[in-house]
């Protein structure tokens, strides 16, 4: 065969696989990459800027900055990188990372001042000192899946950078060079590499910089291939078909993506690898459109923490659905419509009314530990602004925190708890909450899902969103041959006002603008309970910024039987809505009877499955 027929059939191999992988056509060359010429250039984790040399400054100062989330420590002696000044395992994390470093490598690119590349290279000396050897490490956080990549990209900015200065010294370029190296072998070792989380892909990205930025190493050409072959599988098992990760947590979501572009400049143009890196970031932007809220933040889902998306830099977006939200509509396609992402356990409602838009997010999904919290049959629901229920959002890491522990529980997040306390996190659980089916109508969806998490007890709910009257109807469902309390719980936005109007009617009102959501609590039978900020027992907290814990009200209707409903309403247009609804049906379906407070009725049919 000749050579040109060689390269059209792999073409066409890999035309075709992309086609088979992602249901979509690959990207064009010239859509993949506008600069292919160009020289690849070091991953910048942080960003050259005048903030950043205030923080470098601080860590001229013998002082350790890693970032917001905790205090500037003070070293009071030489580093021995056994330091753990707020018995904290992120802290760790980011020492270990040498982000410190990171913070002092930018600020030499922003001012080109070598007292920043100096203290970098003393800190690179004394890590190598005590870490140098994986098995005497002097701790454990040394070579951990995480701090290993990450301590890696910036170890290639220094010697980048480091080659090109005034204070350049051969021998500890190559002693960097070999430390590199050494970290490229640790890469490339399967045992270390870590499947389904975005760890994984930190191993891949930084293996990838080694391979590319140092050809001369002699393993670099397999590194490539390693990470190549690796990086396709985990995306496989990492992403889902519908363009969402299945890290429980949409923050990680943003992780991942940033991952890959990081990491696309490193392929081989019109390479099978980069065709197909492209096209899953695109589905990742477009899928990540689709679940922000009103405001353009994300939501609290598991380990997620407030954060905005959408920037003006439209020629570095791919999905065209971010594009139309970077582009204020005038490019691409709307993603603010009805989504249902029944693979990866998500669904959301959107509906306008008033002026307002409201927002509705579902989730019932354990794809695995990772980032997970207890919040299967979960929701959010926001209008306008105003977070009316809301998740508890990413707390900390410290898996002995009281607080963590709370923050991850189902008494943190809008859903059913089983005998006053919340089940586990484990790898046995992992299928067991799913989305069992959904519709969406041009006056109505529905999403039905369902868990069976709680040993000998299966959970149905139904979350039907009536869009003329802004009403969600919510049908829970719990069965067991045993007798258990089972308690609804909600979790109420701290920009909310919460009054009760009468036995089992609620009113909440938004703080920052004219809007409000009237609660119906339909089961006669239930207890009611309310906490706000409580210590004995822990309730009414959720979390906005890294390791604080703000108040916020929740509210409690729990019965006792061994299979029981509770039927609860919201309605989120003043003056209209439902005031009461029957559900009927058998395993396959339900009939919804709607009570309109203008004195109308209406069935809807749910399909179970």
């Amino acid at each position: 065969m000749g050579i040109l027929k060689k390269l059209v059939v792999v073409f066409l191999i890999s035309y075709f696989t992309i086609i088979s992988l992602t249901g979509s056509l690959p990207l064009k060359a010239n859509e993949i990459s506008k600069n292919t010429t160009e020289p690849i250039k070091y991953i910048e984790r942080i960003k050259p800027s005048k903030t950043v040399v205030t923080y470098a400054n601080q860590i001229l100062e013998n002082k350790i900055y890693l970032g917001n989330q905790f205090p500037v420590y003070q070293l009071q002696k030489d580093l021995t990188w056994k330091e753990n000044p707020y018995n904290n395992r992120t802290w760790q994390l980011f020492f270990h990372s040498l982000e410190h470093v990171g913070y002092l490598l930018s600020a030499y690119e922003y001012t080109n001042d070598v007292k920043y590349l100096k203290k970098s290279e003393s800190i690179i000396s004394s890590w190598k000192k005590y870490n140098g050897n994986p098995k005497k490490a002097a701790s454990p956080w040394a070579w951990y899946t995480n701090s290993t990549p990450i301590r890696t990209v910036y170890l290639i900015q220094f010697e980048k950078l480091y080659q090109n200065s005034s204070i350049y010294n051969k021998k500890f370029y190559n002693e960097v060079l070999s430390l590199i190296e050494q970290h490229g072998n640790y890469l490339a070792d399967q045992k270390n590499y870590v499947w389904e989380s975005n760890h994984g892909i930190f191993q891949d990205q930084a293996l990838l910089e080694i391979a590319k930025l140092f050809p001369e190493l002699s393993k670099s050409k397999v590194w490539y291939d390693t990470a190549t072959n690796r990086l396709i599988r985990h995306i496989e098992k990492l992403i889902t078909k519908e363009g969402v990760t299945n890290e429980h947590s949409i923050s990680y979501q943003i992780v991942v993506l940033d991952l890959l572009k990081q990491i696309s400049p490193l392929l081989d143009d019109l390479e099978y690898t980069k065709i197909f890196v492209e096209d899953k970031i695109g589905m990742l932007e477009d899928s990540l459109a689709t679940l922000l809220q009103p405001n353009g933040t994300i939501p609290l889902y598991g380990d997620s923490k407030n954060s905005y998306v959408v920037n003006n830099n439209i020629n570095d977006i791919r999905g065209y659905k971010l594009k139309f939200l970077a582009s204020n509509g005038s490019i691409g396609t709307n993603p603010y419509t009805d989504i249902l992402y029944k693979e990866s356990g998500i669904s959301v409602f959107r509906n306008e009314s008033n002026h307002f838009q409201s927002y509705l997010f579902f989730v019932s999904a354990f794809h695995s530990t990772v980032h997970k919290h207890a919040d299967d049959l979960s929701f959010i629901f926001m209008k306008g602004k105003t977070e009316f229920f809301v998740d508890s959002g990413l707390y900390n890491y410290e898996l002995n925190d009281s607080m963590r522990k709370y923050m991850t529980s189902t008494y943190a997040h809008n859903t059913i708890t089983v005998d006053n306390k919340s089940y586990e996190i484990k790898k046995e659980n992992i299928g067991q909450a799913v989305i069992q089916n959904g519709d969406i109508e041009s006056d109505y969806s529905y999403v039905v899902g369902k868990h069976e998490l709680y040993p000998g007890v299966t959970i149905n709910r139904v979350m039907l969103y009536v869009k003329n009257t802004d009403s969600i109807l919510i049908f829970d469902k719990m069965n067991s041959k045993k007798i258990h309390t089972y308690t609804k719980v909600f979790n109420v936005g701290e920009n909310v006002n919460f009054s009760q109007k009468a036995q089992n009617q609620f009113l909440l009102s938004s703080k920052i603008e004219n809007n409000q959501i009237e609660l119906i609590n339909l089961d006669n039978k239930s207890t009611y309970q309310s906490y706000i900020g409580s210590k004995n027992p822990l309730a009414g907290y959720k979390s906005n910024v890294f390791n604080k814990a703000i108040p916020i009200q929740q509210i409690r209707f729990s019965t006792k039987d061994k299979v029981a409903n509770f039927r609860t309403i919201l309605n989120a247009e003043n003056g209209k809505g439902i005031s009461n609804f029957y559900v009927t049906g058998d395993n396959n379906f339900l009939n919804f009877d709607l009570r309109f407070k203008d004195g109308t009725n209406k069935i809807i049919k749910v399909n179970l499955y």
